[in-house]
């Protein structure tokens, strides 16, 4: 239940957008960049996994292993370019996502303390503890893609929670939540971050969400925050 709950702050993205014409200027540019970094990553992704692919896929002798490596190789491809995607999007557009964070966390009434620092300088800190934090989960998606079917879910699973923590961190940053206190914040609404992180990841596959997701996840990760995790 709490995961449907929370795919619907998706919806609540898309509905403020839309309703707040002001909030536009900070999607704009964030959506070109996203659309550039895309087209560049998406290439050398593409051009890695023809590269790393053993040639010799139909030899009969190692036929049923080279179609193992062929599959966890796509996987992996998949998972490495995606996360190459988002990281750079993220570090990229990282000032304007804070921005537009606050601006919608001032239509629910929440003051957000001034800032002093912008963009990687904010909190340096912060940051190399996501990114560990993500490698960790990375190492985890590449021991369970070994299981096959059950290993692609949980990884979707993973990714998932990756991308709602990722844009209700955010305002929780903002709001001056040190590392240790949002992690515990995540853990008690895990279900909840889950529900919401398979909406933002199936949208993502769907034109034209593909470039507006990440503005759209970080508006309604926004109003999760707010809403459900600072009162939990």
């Amino acid at each position: 239940m709490r995961s449907l709950q929370g795919a619907s702050y998706y919806l609540r993205g898309i509905t403020n957008l839309l309703r707040r014409p002001q909030l536009w200027r900070y999607v704009i540019l964030p959506t070109i960049v996203s659309g550039i970094v895309f087209i560049l990553v998406g290439t050398i992704g593409v051009w890695a996994y023809y590269r790393i692919i053993p040639k010799n896929f139909i030899m009969r002798n190692f036929q049923d292993f080279l179609y193992f490596t062929k599959g966890m190789t796509l996987v992996l491809s998949f998972v490495g370019t995606t996360g190459v995607y988002f990281l750079l999007t993220n570090l990229i557009n990282d000032a304007y996502m804070t921005t537009l964070a606050r601006q919608v966390a001032q239509n629910y009434k929440v003051k957000t303390p001034a800032r002093t620092q912008f963009g990687l300088a904010k909190n340096f800190s912060e940051i190399v503890k996501t990114i560990y934090y993500s490698l960790r989960l990375f190492v985890l998606i590449i021991f369970v893609n070994v299981i096959p079917v059950v290993g692609q879910i949980i990884t979707f699973l993973i990714l998932s929670y990756i991308s709602a923590t990722s844009s209700v961190d955010y305002i929780l940053s903002e709001l001056n939540y040190d590392h240790q206190t949002k992690r515990k914040l995540y853990k008690e609404n895990k279900s909840l971050l889950v529900g919401f992180g398979m909406i933002c990841s199936i949208t993502w596959f769907i034109p034209p969400f593909t470039f507006l997701n990440r503005s759209i996840s970080v508006i309604g990760g926004t109003a999760l925050a707010v809403e459900k995790l600072t009162k939990s």
